[in-house]
């Protein structure tokens, strides 16, 4: 009997770890989609200046 436990108890702590790997995940989509945006702010700022025609 000890082995049905044993292995009840891995099935229901595995969907923990997979809560956590999502959680993890969204952050770490969230972050990089942030910090995309940043740059991509920062580049816009950094280009060379456009010729104005007079």
């Amino acid at each position: 009997m000890p082995g049905h436990f044993q292995l009840a108890g891995k099935v229901a702590h595995g969907g923990q770890h997979r809560q956590q790997f999502l959680r993890v995940v969204q952050r770490v989509t969230g972050f990089l989609s942030q910090l995309q945006q940043q740059v991509h702010h920062i580049a816009a700022w950094q280009g060379k200046p456009a010729v104005q025609r007079g």
